[in-house]
């Protein structure tokens, strides 16, 4: 019980870290790319989420032997994975959005 308390504290505490990761290349990028091709936020944060994913069970997370590779992986819980995180990403684009400051001058 305590190694999963563990083990979810640490994962809430990685998603944190990664939704200000996104919060600060969002404010660095957004500004120099231009308008006729931005990508609407929370479609621009699902992406990242699936980055994440990408990154972190694709590679990380298999490289350390917690997890196996998404190809040796039960497909079902690599689609509950790929799912979640981009609803995770697609919501730091929709409180990017909210928080920029952009919307802060439009209300």
């Amino acid at each position: 019980m305590l190694r999963t308390a563990i083990q979810t504290a640490a994962h809430f505490a990685f998603g944190a870290s990664m939704g200000a990761v996104h919060a600060a290349l969002t404010r660095k990028l957004i500004p120099v790319i231009p308008a006729a091709i931005r990508v609407p936020t929370p479609v621009s944060g699902a992406a990242y989420g699936l980055g994440v994913w990408a990154v972190m069970y694709g590679v990380s997370i298999p490289g350390v032997g917690l997890m196996p590779p998404p190809a040796e992986d039960l497909p079902r819980r690599q689609h509950r994975l790929i799912a979640a995180h981009l609803l995770y990403g697609a919501t730091l684009g929709v409180l990017q959005r909210r928080h920029s400051p952009d919307a802060q001058r439009s209300e």
